[in-house]
């Protein structure tokens, strides 16, 4: 070990460095990649909102006029959707492709959301509602 003068690099004793600000070029640099990625997030969620619609009518569609086990786990992730049920991810192995497609893009759209998804589809809410009451779901 050598001996030194020199405080050691964490002692108190060490005068604190000073922290560069940065250049106006990198403020607004920095300024335009922010804006750009938020232009392309707004893309992102406008790009998701009407695969995620469609997904929801087909199941909702099939919840409403079914009583197959499909159907019936359409109805419970409609349900989820909207906070009256829980879902087993583990279901979306045991569906047709057509069925947990649609599931994936109403995730999708909840994940890039403007909006609730069930205002994405024409009285939404209420067919939503009335789902879960002929499945017997409860609400929360």
């Amino acid at each position: 070990m050598k001996d030194s003068d020199e405080p050691h690099p964490l002692s108190p004793a060490r005068a604190p460095m000073k922290r560069q600000e940065p250049s106006v070029e990198q403020v607004e640099a920095r300024r335009r990649e922010r804006e750009a990625e938020q232009l392309a997030w707004a893309e992102r969620a406008r790009a998701a909102q009407q695969p995620a619609r469609e997904a929801l009518e087909l199941l909702l569609s099939l919840a409403e006029r079914s009583d197959t086990g499909q159907a019936r786990r359409a109805a419970t992730f409609v349900a989820a959707v909207a906070g009256y049920q829980h879902f087993d991810m583990y279901s979306l192995r045991s569906l047709d492709v057509e069925l947990s497609d649609a599931m994936l893009a109403c995730l999708d759209g909840v994940r890039w959301a403007q909006c609730p998804l069930m205002d994405l589809v024409p009285r939404g809410r209420a067919r939503i509602d009335q789902v879960c009451v002929d499945w017997g779901f409860k609400a929360p």
